[in-house]
């Protein structure tokens, strides 16, 4: 079952309250169909440029990611949490 079919069984809208589509629309229009498009390309191209990033930063030697579970915790000034004595 869809999305849009579960939609409509219960009753449920698209409504923008601003911009150039304002107003309800049915889940099973043409509006609806159209930003599902629009997220699917746009979902799909943020994954591509991050994978591009990524493999960039690869090729230049770059460490891609935070620390490492086998890092020094990093304390900050203020009280130390983490149980790790100060030096």
């Amino acid at each position: 079952m869809t999305l849009a079919v579960r939609l409509r069984e219960h009753d449920v809208e698209l409504e923008f309250l601003t911009g150039e589509l304002q107003g309800s629309h049915d889940p099973h229009g043409p509006v609806f169909a159209v930003l599902a498009a629009l997220s699917g390309m746009e979902r799909e191209y943020i994954r591509e440029k991050t994978l591009d990033g990524q493999e960039s930063a690869r090729r230049r030697g770059k460490a891609i990611g935070g620390a490492r579970v086998s890092d020094p915790p990093r304390c900050s000034p203020w009280p130390c949490t983490c149980g790790t004595p100060r030096s």
